[in-house]
């Protein structure tokens, strides 16, 4: 498969997948979807981002669990973590932190208060 473009095609292909399948998506999987060699994905990816698929997928599943935090108060932030395919919630809250500055459970606080 030709692509003008491989980092928007896969930026947008990562995007666009539901909660299940972001939770479950790899650069294997990736490069399988496109039919592609996933180093020639993982190093075409980089190029064009300075990020590694990987640090883009965990990028998006901090946007989505943000956005749970917000809008889902019904679920515990390890049922957030595990949704988005995490099943350390301590992983899981470092990372949040490292994208948002603070733990998951303070942020929904900030955010109902």
């Amino acid at each position: 498969m030709k692509f003008t473009n491989i980092p928007e095609t896969i930026i947008k292909y990562i995007v666009t997948r539901d909660l299940e399948e972001l939770s479950q998506l790899t650069r294997y999987k990736i490069a399988d979807a496109f039919g592609i060699h996933k180093s020639y994905l993982s190093e075409k990816f980089k190029q064009g981002t300075h990020k590694t698929i990987l640090e883009f997928i965990d990028f998006e599943k901090m946007k989505r669990a943000e956005k749970l935090l917000k809008t889902r108060v019904d679920l515990s932030v390890k049922d957030i973590s595990r949704m988005i395919g995490i099943v350390k919630c301590e992983q899981f809250r470092d990372k949040f932190e490292k994208v948002y500055g603070m733990k998951p459970g303070k942020y929904r606080r900030l955010f109902r208060e």
